[in-house]
């Protein structure tokens, strides 16, 4: 299975993503003003969970430890995320926030789609059934952090018009 080594990798990796976010998430949270964006992060973060556990269960369905290897991506992501909060005016931070969001579920969306094509091409249709879970997730956060920043900067824009 030359597929397989290159694919627990990276499956591995998204584990700890996902791992790493059910730390992050209620950090993001605690940073954020909007009320629709903490239920969002809120619901996500309970999604994050469910996301962990299907991982685990992909990794057991290989007959593999799950074993998460840190991602160097999300630490990126964090740091910018970091930066920008300390740059932004306070009135714009859960711009900030949604943004941050948005490009990490980017990020795993384009990990959920590699992992599926190659889950598929090793013929592991259990694998791809909780991968598709989770990346059908993961899609619907996406569009619920876009409409975030869009809401968030209109508010924005009409409070600078007044």
């Amino acid at each position: 299975m030359a597929l397989q080594e290159p694919f627990l990798s990276m499956l591995r990796e998204q584990l700890s993503v996902e791992q790493q976010l059910v730390e992050t998430l209620p950090k993001l949270q605690s940073e954020a003003g909007d009320a629709e964006l903490n239920e969002n992060l809120q619901h996500h973060l309970e999604e994050t969970r469910e996301h962990v556990n299907r991982l685990e269960d992909a990794f057991r369905s290989l007959g593999q430890e799950p074993k998460p290897t840190k991602s160097a991506v999300l630490e990126d992501l964090e740091k910018k995320h970091e930066k920008l909060m300390s740059e932004t005016p306070r009135n714009l931070r859960d711009a900030v926030i949604a943004s941050s969001a948005a490009a990490t579920e980017h990020n795993e969306i384009a990990a959920y789609d590699a992992l599926i094509c190659a889950a598929r091409a090793m013929g592991q249709k259990d694998v791809v059934k909780l991968l598709e879970q989770n990346l059908s997730q993961e899609q619907e956060a996406l569009k619920k952090a876009q409409k975030g920043i869009e809401k968030i900067t209109k508010e924005h824009a009409k409070e600078l018009a007044a």
